[in-house]
């Protein structure tokens, strides 16, 4: 059964380029700028005609339903209010600095208190891959955080083969230390599959964690080049916090919209309960007089493709669910893209 939210996630990036010229009126004036002198990678042929001839293609009968089973409430004209952050109080932005600015590199700062490797701890380090005591490719990095205990690049959070980090538990800062390691028998590496080799490390100094509260003057000036505490916590976090929203209004908004709209609906029980927010925007297409137009369509599709790696029509078809699938997510998404251009938004500068 198909899922407006997880539509609205996974068409995000389709809908940009297909629908802002076709969601405004019943008949789409919109021209097709994308290179269509490009079709090496996708099968444009269609049994449709109507995509040739630019004719709206027939709505479809889960369309036709939603306008009989679902009835709107307020869906135009509503309000996105996105945070002040003069407003927000401390435990608000304390959540957001855990969750967004102490990430990455960022998550961790230099502990000079601790000199012995524990195993759950993050280190710094270089390393040097050896087969038979010459270095192989790809086997060397420099300034890496590693997580001991997860076997992980700290960061990335990408995992390393079995018995890689267990070398360095008790080496101390400043040592060299050897950890010898064996590569999977299916290792991508043909040269390296199955062979035992001994990773070199050089552990440059021991992690910890930060969070709001671990936060001090001289951290908050090294990695973020405020004053002192104070500052960041006055004016340079309430100032990515203003800018976290204006950075991703998009995504924030439809979310909102999706919420609200659907939230403002009726739908009848004979409804299952994930197809809900997708018959709601059926119905407001149906109301709006939204078509599916087969110019917007035939580029929906291609994008579509494109984006999931789909190299024909039918392909595409099958994997979805069928064509009139399809044509139910673009009409559904033409509608939310229409119901986020009709929205009020407040909060933002």
């Amino acid at each position: 059964m198909k899922n407006m939210k997880l539509l609205a996630l996974v068409l995000a990036a389709v809908t940009a380029a297909s629908l802002l010229a076709s969601c405004g009126s019943k008949k789409s004036d919109s021209k097709d700028t994308t290179d269509s002198s490009d079709t090496s990678s996708t099968d444009t042929s269609q049994t449709d005609d109507s995509s040739a001839s630019g004719e709206d293609l027939e709505m479809t009968e889960t369309a036709k339903k939603a306008a009989e089973l679902v009835t709107l409430g307020d869906y135009k004209g509503v309000e996105v209010n996105f945070p002040d952050a003069e407003s927000a109080d401390e435990d608000t932005l304390k959540a957001f600095c855990d969750s967004n600015l102490l990430t990455g590199e960022n998550g961790f700062y230099r502990d000079d208190t601790k000199t012995t490797v524990a195993e759950d701890d993050i280190v710094n380090i270089d390393y040097q891959g050896l087969k038979d005591g010459t270095a192989f490719d790809g086997g060397t990095a420099s300034d890496v955080y590693v997580d001991v205990a997860g076997n992980s690049d700290a960061v990335q959070g990408t995992g390393y083969i079995d018995g890689f980090t267990s070398g360095l538990v008790g080496a101390t800062v400043g040592s060299t230390v050897d950890s010898n390691v064996t590569f999977p028998d299916d290792y991508g590496a043909t040269d390296l599959a199955g062979q035992a080799v001994v990773f070199r490390f050089t552990v440059n100094f021991i992690c910890t964690k930060l969070t709001y509260d671990t936060l001090t003057d001289a951290i908050v000036q090294d990695k973020f080049g405020c004053t002192d505490l104070a500052d960041f916590k006055t004016n340079y976090l309430k100032q990515q916090y203003a800018q976290y929203f204006k950075d991703h209004e998009t995504d924030l908004k439809q979310e909102i919209v999706i919420n609200k709209v659907t939230g403002n609906a009726t739908v009848d029980d004979s409804v299952d309960e994930n197809a809900r927010e997708e018959y709601v925007f059926l119905a407001v297409a149906m109301k709006e007089g939204l078509t599916i137009d087969s110019e917007g369509f035939d580029q929906y599709v291609q994008t579509m493709m494109s984006q999931l790696g789909v190299t024909d029509k039918d392909t595409l078809y099958t994997n979805m669910g069928g064509q009139e699938t399809i044509k139910d997510y673009y009409l559904a998404s033409k509608a939310l893209q229409w119901c986020m251009d009709n929205a009020v938004v407040n909060g933002l500068d």
